[in-house]
């Protein structure tokens, strides 16, 4: 770990906290969040988000400071994880779906945008798309701070395919 990377975790340990602390050396932490409001969440491989705490208010909205606090290594790790597919909001609604007696294929290659959910029955479809990847005016949504012009572009084209999708439909 070189000096920059240390003094940077250094300075967030000293400025958020002992709960972010111990998010910070948790091996299977992905994600910190912190609200507004001072509240802390955590986003841990294989689970959910999970309020561990709050910062003291004075220092939630006081002082806005970024630290990257995973490797190169690590990040190319946590991105080969995301799935395009069996995503837990896709999981969540497909078991909902399907207690209510509805039955659907899954992906359908055959059709425009590989739809994640496809009633034959009803001629319909079920696209789940995320805040980030889809951008769909979502008040979760925020751009990224880094290789701006990069991740816009990328989201843009992320746009343009559901569009086309979405008017290849029957």
């Amino acid at each position: 770990m070189d000096k920059t990377h240390q003094r940077r975790q250094q300075r967030l340990r000293i400025e958020a906290g002992p709960d972010v602390l111990s998010a910070l050396e948790a091996p299977d932490v992905i994600e910190i969040l912190l609200n507004p409001d001072g509240r802390l969440w955590v986003e841990s491989m294989g689970e959910g988000m999970a309020e561990i705490g709050r910062m003291p208010p004075r220092r939630s909205l006081e002082r806005t400071f970024v630290a990257d606090v995973l490797t190169p290594e690590q990040w190319r790790l946590n991105m080969s994880r995301i799935r395009g597919r069996d995503t837990k909001p896709e999981l969540i609604l497909r078991r909902g779906l399907h207690a209510l007696g509805l039955r659907f294929r899954l992906h359908r290659k055959d059709l425009p945008g590989k739809p994640d959910l496809v009633f034959p029955g009803y001629r319909a479809v079920i696209l789940v798309h995320g805040c980030f990847w889809h951008w769909h005016g979502c008040p979760m949504f925020k751009w990224p701070a880094t290789r701006e012009e990069f991740w816009r572009e990328k989201i843009d084209r992320n746009r343009e395919r559901d569009h086309a999708a979405l008017e290849g439909l029957p």
